[in-house]
């Protein structure tokens, strides 16, 4: 079969452009159809504008002894435009200008896939003939289904982060939804000096984290102000008066503005995926675990299978898709075991792995729970940070199933436990590896000693020998 490209990415996501660039890497002859939009720039925005509620958050609490200190708040505008520079900064790295130097063949426009003469993606008027095709479009916001609630009542995170929309946002603000995305956004709004209610339909936040973890985060955000409702799905909104009433659970709540942030579904419309065989059900792609689609020639990747997906694991599929489409789709399997996740509050949550309850399902009796808490470092103390705490979850022989971390720069420490765990390092390995001190690094080691404690009191034979050792040296 004659074919013009090794492979076609449709999407102009970060795991579409991530994917496309990494196959001219190897060699491949690669199209990209810039279909929908790419999320990185939302993510790189809301961090940006995040990380301002963060500073004057930190200087509202970091110095508790200059409580007349008076800090300067900085304008709303010049924050959005501080973001936007930094968005275009690496939105020029991800430009069609360095795409087409790196050889990939960069289309703008919507296609859809053709079954006859041949499979192709046709797009402007052309047909992208491929060996093999990678969705990679992305996803959008999740539509609500709410009684009184019309497009033009409420905004989407998408929406929120224009510059215009941002800077008219009213003060009373309540969010729905209990996705990650929804719990930054509200902390970020908050410390902005916003009025932040939070509806959750869920019984509690992220139930398939580790609870502790997630208490923990619950109970930082309404510290913070946040007032935040539980098992309270919305029934309806009603205008009265001129002011917006939400119904939730028994409670009947005045706000300004809603948002609404309940998750993403994948850009999957127009593209004739049943006409090329992909099976689809509602919003979502079924895909295996090579990431191939019902068609063994299109893969998939990231959030286009439906649900929530962080960039680094929409990387890794595109990485897992990439091999499998190129070379060999019996060998590359996705196995997340490795793969961290976090929530980017503050304090951050990271986790890799099993939680506890997952580990003892499988293992019984054989782990052990090692936990260590911020507030015992003593650099945590110095950046004024001592929320939080590290967990590992171990076997009794140290290997290591799970951690999870709440605290500062947690995103930052989780890679050097999955590099651990991707290297199947024990317990010992972790606990004899010294850190810079004073650091939040620390902690990991520290955590890790709590293993070896236990090792050592639960071997009677090593710690009786070691007594009668020592009492001879001292005779």
């Amino acid at each position: 079969m004659s074919v013009e490209y090794d492979l076609v990415v449709i999407g102009g996501s970060v795991e579409g452009i991530y994917a496309a660039i990494a196959a001219t890497y190897l060699n491949a002859r690669v199209a990209l159809v810039e279909q929908g939009v790419s999320p990185y720039a939302d993510v790189l925005y809301r961090r940006a504008i995040a990380r301002i509620g963060d500073g004057l958050h930190q200087c509202d609490n970091i110095f508790p002894f200059a409580t007349q200190a008076e800090f300067s708040r900085l304008d709303l505008a010049q924050a959005i435009s501080w973001a936007k520079e930094i968005c275009a900064t690496f939105s020029a790295a991800e430009s069609r200008i360095r795409l087409a130097t790196l050889g990939v063949d960069a289309i703008a426009g919507k296609g859809e896939f053709i079954r006859l003469p041949h499979l192709a993606f046709q797009v402007q008027q052309r047909q992208l003939r491929s060996r093999a095709y990678l969705l990679a479009m992305g996803s959008s916001p999740v539509a609500p289904s709410i009684q009184g609630l019309t497009p033009p009542d409420y905004l989407t995170p998408n929406d929120l982060w224009q510059q215009e929309k941002l800077k008219t946002l009213p003060q009373n603000l309540l969010i729905v939804g209990g996705s990650p995305l929804a719990l930054e956004l509200s902390q970020s709004l908050n410390r902005l000096g916003k009025s932040v209610t939070l509806i959750v339909e869920d019984e509690r936040l992220l139930s398939a984290e580790d609870p502790q973890a997630i208490r923990w985060i619950q109970a930082t955000l309404e510290a913070e102000g946040i007032c935040l409702f539980t098992q309270s799905p919305i029934a309806q909104v009603q205008k009265i008066d001129g002011k917006t009433w939400v119904q939730a659970g028994d409670r009947a709540i005045e706000t300004d503005c809603i948002i609404c942030a309940q998750g993403q579904q994948p850009d999957l419309e127009g593209l004739n995926l049943e006409g090329v065989g992909i099976r689809v059900e509602g919003k979502r792609l079924h895909l295996n675990e090579k990431l191939q689609t019902t068609n063994p020639r299109i893969y998939g990747c990231g959030s286009i299978a439906g649900g929530y997906s962080s960039p680094q694991i929409a990387r890794y599929e595109a990485q897992i898709a990439l091999h499998n489409a190129l070379f060999s789709p019996w060998v590359k399997k996705c196995d997340y075991r490795h793969i961290p996740w976090t929530l980017l509050t503050e304090p951050n949550f990271a986790r890799v792995g099993m939680t506890e309850r997952q580990a003892q399902q499988r293992y019984g009796k054989d782990i052990f729970v090692a936990q260590h808490y911020f507030k015992e470092i003593p650099q945590a103390w110095i950046l004024g940070q001592t929320t939080g705490f590290c967990k590992f979850v171990f076997r009794n022989n140290g290997e290591m199933l799970g951690a999870h971390i709440v605290g500062t720069q947690a995103a930052e420490l989780i890679g050097t436990v999955t590099l651990a765990m991707k290297h199947r390092l024990k317990a010992n390995a972790l606990a004899e590896l010294f850190f810079p001190s004073p650091s939040i690094s620390e902690i990991l080691q520290q955590t890790a000693q709590e293993w070896q404690l236990y090792a050592l009191k639960r071997n009677k034979i090593r710690r009786h020998l070691r007594t009668q050792w020592l009492r001879w040296r001292r005779n």
